[in-house]
This record gives structure tokens, C-alpha cells and sequence, in this order.
């Protein structure tokens, strides 16, 4: 969740829309010039700006920011905020979309960006860690609980 976050984020250092604006902004001076149009760049961009994708990046931001990130003991019915395999699926085939293309078109090499299934465990393991000493040490609140 906070990689995505911070994949799309408009306040991150390094995100889809800073490369974006990076080389839009500097078009005319790149070398990508010789190997995509502008307008197939904005093209390439495009899907990262649909009111799908918006909806989709607000809900990954609530579910980060009042459900993952912060251990607070009240939490926030979980149902009402949660992001899909599906919608984090969208979000990271168009970001490889937009890799892979311009790997392709200007390094003319293809890039294989999948995790194996041993890192995949880890993350979720390492994760489930956390939230297991989280609750050893607070407990946990139902979300209909009033402090």
C-alpha cells in the first residue's frame, strides 16, 4: 500500500506524475524525442489521469492512511475503505505499461517487473508481523468502540 501511495503521490520525490512532468518538461532536450512523439507520450500517460484511476487512488489513500499506516486502536470499517486485487492490479499494469514502453522504445530493452513468489511471501509475512505486535502489545478495539 505505501509503495503504490508514494507511486502515485503528486508530493512524492519520485513518482509516475514527477517522470511524467520530467519528460514532458523536457521534451525537446531529451534523446526520447528521437524515439516517441509527444503525443504518444501523453498518450502513455493518459490512463493515469481517469476518474476510474482517481477514485481508485483516493480509496488506496484511505485505506493506507486510516487503516495500514497508522496503528490507531479505533479503526475504520474496513469494508467502506478497502482497495481490490483488481483496482491494485490496474494501478501496477499501467505503471509497467508506461516502464516497459519507454524501456522498449528508448533502451530498446523488454523488463520483466513481477515479483517471485518467495518475495511476495515475505512482504505479507513481514506485514502480518507487525500488526501481530501492534496487537500483543495494545490490543485491539472494535471499530464501533468509543474511547
Amino acid at each position: 500500500m505505501q509503495t503504490l501511495s508514494k507511486l502515485f503521490g503528486k508530493e512524492e520525490k519520485y513518482s509516475i506524475l514527477k517522470l511524467q512532468n520530467k519528460i514532458i518538461d523536457n521534451y525537446e532536450k531529451s534523446e526520447l524525442n528521437n524515439y516517441l512523439s509527444r503525443k504518444d507520450i501523453e498518450l502513455l500517460f493518459d490512463p493515469i489521469h481517469s476518474e476510474t484511476i482517481e477514485s481508485i487512488l483516493k480509496k488506496l489513500k484511505d485505506t493506507r492512511d486510516k487503516y495500514y499506516a497508522h496503528f490507531d486502536r479505533t479503526r475504520p470499517v474496513f469494508s467502506e475503505i478497502q482497495i481490490n486485487n483488481s483496482e491494485t492490479g490496474l494501478l501496477i499494469s499501467i505503471v509497467e505499461e508506461i516502464l516497459k514502453t519507454i524501456e522498449l522504445k528508448f533502451f530498446n530493452e523488454s523488463v520483466d517487473y513481477g515479483l517471485t513468489i518467495n518475495e511476495l511471501g515475505h512482504n505479507i509475512f513481514e506485514r502480518l508481523d507487525e500488526w501481530e505486535m501492534y496487537r500483543e502489545k495494545y490490543g485491539y478495539l472494535d471499530t464501533n468502540t468509543e474511547l
